[in-house]
């Protein structure tokens, strides 16, 4: 898929073009998502389980549920910034209402306090990098 007309200061066409070159050379495929706010797609949405996304409220969740995947929308902003690790998520403690309703959901969402990041517009994936088993992006 092709990302005609969206720029930001941070992505454009190019880039999306770009990213899908090399992406393709691992059998990925680029699924370019509108974001109304935030500073890039990990503070919009987060992977809670293998099967299920945490998004922000505004996000269109019709691209992950055409690949297979399970929704949850929140109206925490930082709800939707989750870390996950191994079975575990974290959450930021600023969402606290996110994390109840994942763990109703049977994710073993655990509070952590992010607050200062959140001062400066960061959260839990902005302070990661995810480097998964080869060939696994969620076990």
């Amino acid at each position: 898929m092709r990302l005609r007309g969206y720029s930001t200061g941070r992505t454009d066409a190019a880039g999306a073009a770009r990213l899908e070159e090399v992406a393709r050379l691992d059998g990925l495929e680029v699924r370019p998502l509108r974001i109304a706010a935030g500073l890039h797609l990990k503070s919009s949405c987060s992977l809670a389980a293998p099967d299920l996304v945490v998004h922000d409220a505004g996000l269109d969740p019709e691209p992950f549920r055409a690949a297979g995947l399970r929704t949850l929308a929140t109206e925490e902003p930082a709800g939707a910034n989750a870390l996950l690790v191994g079975r575990v998520l974290l959450v930021s403690s600023a969402a606290p209402s996110t994390a109840a309703r994942l763990r109703s959901a049977g994710i073993d969402a655990r509070e952590v306090e992010a607050g200062e990041f959140h001062k400066g517009d960061g959260a839990l994936t902005c302070l990661s990098i995810r480097l998964p088993k080869l060939g696994a992006w969620a076990t």
